[in-house]
């Protein structure tokens, strides 16, 4: 009876194995890294400060915010809707969070679109560099599910430079 009962267990593992493997389909994903580094010329609790203001950091991005759950991005898990000013195939409506938060040196936020299609996310690592001014090394990590053309590479590193420029003269010019 023992043996009866594992070769049945055995028998419904192999079984729901089989279904499982028939489930799961394997897709390729499509990315691109964009990185800089530059000089703030501000402290690093005050471009932190502009970046955890939710309108601000929305601006920054070039998108609206259309609210959400949090007041300010403060702390791990604060998110907010934002809605990009262009609607593109690459800037759907998406939800902003913070994912990691270590204060005064780093902070990271992720993007994903309402659809699913898109992801990104922000890596703003911060040293200070004297005289009131902070060295960023900046890292964006883009995906998305079709492969993207030479003009949408191009696009989109538009798009992060103009964000970088915004939030430059945005924290300089309070």
């Amino acid at each position: 009876m023992y043996r009866l009962s594992i070769l049945f267990t055995i028998i419904i593992a192999l079984c729901v194995n089989a279904a499982l493997s028939q489930m799961i389909v394997n897709k390729s994903i499509y990315g691109q890294v964009y990185s800089a580094e530059f000089t703030v010329n501000a402290r690093t609790d005050v471009i932190l400060k502009r970046l955890g203001d939710i309108d601000s950091m929305a601006r920054i991005m070039g998108c609206v915010n259309r609210g959400g759950p949090s007041k300010k991005f403060a702390r791990v898990g604060d998110a907010a809707l934002f809605v990009p000013y262009v609607n593109t195939k690459n800037r759907e409506y998406g939800i902003v969070m913070v994912t990691f938060l270590n204060v005064l040196s780093e902070v990271r936020f992720t993007y994903q679109s309402l659809t699913g299609e898109s992801f990104f996310q922000d890596v703003y690592k911060f040293s200070p560099s004297g005289n009131n001014s902070t060295d960023i090394s900046f890292v964006k990590r883009f995906i998305a599910d079709d492969p993207q053309s030479p003009e949408q590479i191009a696009e989109r590193t538009k798009l992060v430079e103009d964000c970088l420029g915004r939030m430059k003269e945005m924290v300089e010019n309070r």
